[in-house]
């Protein structure tokens, strides 16, 4: 075991320290029996330490039943003092030809295995070795190995589609469910009355993935046929009536989902906007004074897309009417019987109800999309109108949240908060959207209710997001500290209001750190930035500058500064970069001739305002003194 560095485990004395006679308490060692090893950081103290070894199994005796108990689910069940997905009704432990033995609850673990429930039976594992377990269970109907038992379900599956001319290609969440839902997959084909192809797909691919876990059968256009294939634990003989069965299973649910259908379009969507009073938003906001139904959110969203679209401004191309409407109709199908049967079609089916009511083609996307993307790398809106109301839907729900003190703890995140944040900026970088971040946080929190500072700590979440996100990205995290942490907050606050850029910074930056010239300018650059305490909006007056370097830095400066401008202005933070490397031997020759804390107070706060200009163009694009550089 390793210690302390020499220096601090023994005195000039060569006695030992605190350090050394802790290190070796710790080891359960005589501080006599430590010596001094020689490593790449220099010599350390180290201690040999006699371990008695164990046996294997003894120590799997002890370590497997705590694995067992470890292992966690979405639900579980409890009987005797066990908690588990399943009663668990025996346990195989071996090792070699050995069993580990261990009591587990009321059982205790053996050599014995049983095979499939109906079509295989009691077996005695005699030979441990992991091939013939396989094998031993294979020949009683347990494909064990879960990557052959995903393959063999793909290939019966793709095998039934290409009998009815589908397209093969399978949805892989569906195929990874039913991967750990049997142990013998075998192929069953059932068909349904083609009556019920009338509804929206959506409706009858939902019924058949989500509630029965089936394949559709679609030809070769995408348009379904009345027919699914499922996947049985095994049939022996038995496929006619396992097909009978979820034939009978799947009637019953597509007969009220048509029910459900016709109802639902009794009255157009616009007028089920009303009922919407009667559903609660957010049961945790108790006390509070803000309003909690989801009609009041519809309004407060109504009232941020007029924000947005009249204040902040967002895309081209926007019918202002179309996207009110849009606003108004986002939630009125959480009242439709269908949403309530199945309410992952929120959105899908109000885009149907609203084609349906006869409302605009872009107002019906823009319902369905809303509420894109579904997960943190899920599709975003296609349609602008679609992006604007997913934006103002999650700015609501976010800035409510964080308004109410209700933000995301820990790895505990009920409300989806993170994804939604998350959602917000794709919409944001994806489409080079100008929306500012930092006036849409404010207008967000304002329309909740409550005052601009209560949306810091949503600042804040956001800023946390955007590391991830563009860690994730390959960004490393001092490059990303360098655009979004930086000590002049002021001046880097810029990225708030145009976040598009913040791609284009963190690329000029990647490009720098691994140029060819980047040992020579960077610590020109460095150099200035730590300097600055602070950086005002202040020019340097000609007439205070004294030394010929500090008159040379000057004259180079004004010369670029139109370039600087230009490139600024244009959010060409490359060619900026590029222009700012020219003044790399003025600023060492200012720095190795000029003393910049001069005693007179007037000519050292213009020597700062001469960097401070430099400053100013360099923080457009990061704060350089965020690098971290190796060696340094």
């Amino acid at each position: 075991a390793s210690g302390p560095p020499k220096s601090a485990a023994y005195d000039a004395d060569g006695n030992p320290t605190k350090a050394a006679q802790g290190f070796a308490r710790g080891q359960g060692v005589n501080v006599e029996d430590l010596y001094i090893k020689k490593t790449e950081k220099g010599e350390y103290v180290h201690a040999k330490k006699m371990v008695k070894g164990r046996l294997a199994a003894d120590l799997l005796a002890g370590f497997l039943p705590e694995l067992v108990k470890a292992l966690r689910f979405p639900k579980s069940m409890r009987w005797d003092n066990l908690r588990f997905a399943r009663p668990i009704r025996w346990l195989v432990a071996l090792l070699g030809d050995q069993v580990v033995d261990f009591p587990f609850d009321t059982l205790r673990s053996g050599r014995t295995t049983r095979g499939h429930r109906f079509l295989g039976g009691n077996v005695t594992l005699d030979n441990a070795d992991a091939s013939a377990y396989l094998s031993t269970l294979k020949a009683q109907s347990v494909i064990v190995d879960q990557t052959e038992r995903r393959d063999q379900i793909r290939a019966v599956v793709q095998a039934e589609l290409t009998k009815f001319g589908s397209p093969t290609t399978l949805d892989e969440s569906l195929l990874d469910e039913v991967l750990y839902l049997v142990e013998f997959p075998e192929a069953v084909v059932g068909s349904f009355d083609e009556s019920h192809l009338s509804m929206p797909p959506d409706v009858l691919v939902t019924a058949m993935k989500k509630h029965q876990r089936y394949f559709p059968v679609t030809n070769a256009d995408g348009t379904l046929q009345a027919k699914f294939v499922t996947i049985s634990n095994g049939t022996r003989g038995g496929e006619s009536n396992i097909r009978y069965g979820n034939e009978r299973v799947l009637r019953s649910r597509l007969e009220d989902c048509a029910f459900f259908w016709d109802e639902d379009r009794k009255e157009p969507l616009g007028e089920k906007v009303e009922a919407l009073k009667r559903v609660r938003f957010l049961a945790q906001i108790g006390d509070s004074d803000i309003s909690n139904t989801v009609y009041d959110k519809t309004v407060r969203v109504r009232k941020l897309v007029e924000m947005i679209h009249d204040e902040l401004g967002i895309y081209t191309g926007i019918r202002r009417e179309q996207a009110l409407r849009a606003a108004d109709l986002i939630k009125a199908d959480l009242t439709t019987r269908m949403v309530f049967e199945m309410p992952e079609l929120q959105g899908t089916m109000g885009k149907h109800y609203a084609l349906a009511s006869g409302e605009d083609t872009e107002v019906a996307d823009a319902i369905e999309e809303h509420y894109m993307p579904l997960s943190a790398d899920g599709e975003l809106p296609q349609s602008n109108i679609g992006t604007l109301l997913s934006i103002a839907d999650k700015m609501d729900t976010l800035a409510l949240f964080f308004g109410l003190e209700n933000a995301p703890t820990g790895s505990q995140d009920p409300f989806s908060l993170r994804r939604q944040t998350i959602g917000v900026c794709r919409m944001l970088l994806e489409n080079r959207s100008p929306l500012s971040l930092a006036k849409l946080i404010e207008h967000a929190s304002s329309n909740a209710g409550f005052s601009t500072g209560e949306g810091d700590d949503l600042e804040e979440f956001f800023e946390d997001r955007l590391h991830v996100l563009f860690r994730d990205r390959g960004h490393q995290y001092d490059v990303i500290d360098a655009v979004l942490r930086s000590r002049f907050q002021e001046q880097m606050s810029e990225w708030y209001d145009r976040l598009c850029d913040v791609p284009l910074r963190l690329d000029a930056l990647r490009s720098f750190r691994s140029s060819s010239d980047f040992d020579r300018v960077y610590p020109s650059f460095n150099r200035i930035l730590r300097i600055l305490t602070k950086i005002e909006d202040m020019e340097p007056t000609v007439d205070l500058l004294t030394v010929q370097a500090e008159k040379s830095l000057y004259h180079a400066l004004q010369t670029a500064r139109p370039t600087l401008d230009k490139c600024a202005e244009a959010h060409d933070f490359a060619g900026l970069l590029d222009e700012l490397k020219t003044l790399q031997p003025a600023i060492n020759a200012f720095f190795d001739d000029v003393l910049v804390m001069d005693k007179d107070e007037a000519v050292r706060n213009n020597r700062l305002a001469l960097l401070g200009v430099i400053g100013r163009y360099l923080l457009k694009i990061g704060d350089f003194s965020k690098l971290v550089i190796a060696g340094e």
